[in-house]
């Protein structure tokens, strides 16, 4: 999306080459996110340069975390 600009839906399909329907499901979980907005003519875009994402792949209890610093 940073490659192709502000987009519709369908251009974003093409350009990546998969399917509209697809799309258009990554494209609705991504605005839930904030990670993709619309402009007033409904092309999506990234309003941003990056994204850090921190991902905990497991719970750690209290004394885990204090053990870790």
């Amino acid at each position: 999306m940073r490659q192709c600009g502000p987009c519709s839906v369908y251009a974003l399909a093409k350009t990546v080459e998969r399917n509209y329907s697809n799309v258009h499901t990554d494209i609705a979980k991504l605005e839930e996110h904030g990670l993709v907005q619309r402009t007033p003519e409904d092309a999506v875009f990234v309003p941003f340069e990056s994204v850090e994402i921190h991902l905990a792949l497991f719970k750690r209890t209290a004394a885990q975390r204090q053990n870790i610093k």
